[in-house]
């Protein structure tokens, strides 16, 4: 069983030399964000995670139902867009006419929405 093992980890290490990759993007796998988020003064956005023994504090707690308040609101946007107006294909070729048709889009979800909520417009 071990020599079998041991050729498959022999052939995974040769397919990855074969394979030429660029040396940031190799980096990237070993770098630890949260080192240099702190410095910069970027936000996380990831979630904290609770242990075996070690559960999240009362600010973790906050912390994590702000971000998901967030995430939430984000994502019910994009699922209206993707389930009602033909799940968000853009055909464009450039970048400009592919901006105007977000914009379009999001002011279609807007439109939706204040319909959804019953505001009456003002003329």
């Amino acid at each position: 069983m071990s020599k079998i093992r041991g050729l498959f980890d022999e052939q995974i290490r040769l397919e990855k030399l074969s394979k030429k990759q660029d040396p940031l993007e190799q980096l990237a796998h070993h770098i630890d964000f949260e080192f240099f988020r702190k410095p910069l003064g970027i936000n996380s956005c990831i979630h904290e995670k609770g242990y075996r023994g070690k559960p999240l504090t009362k600010r973790q707690q906050q912390s994590n139902r702000k971000k998901s308040k967030t995430r939430a609101r984000v994502e019910h946007i994009f699922a209206f867009m993707t389930n009602s107006m033909n799940e968000m294909y853009l055909c464009c070729r450039s970048f400009k006419r592919n901006a105007a048709s977000i914009g379009l889009m999001n002011r279609t979800y807007n439109l939706f929405r204040l319909v959804q909520l019953k505001v009456e417009l003002r003329s």
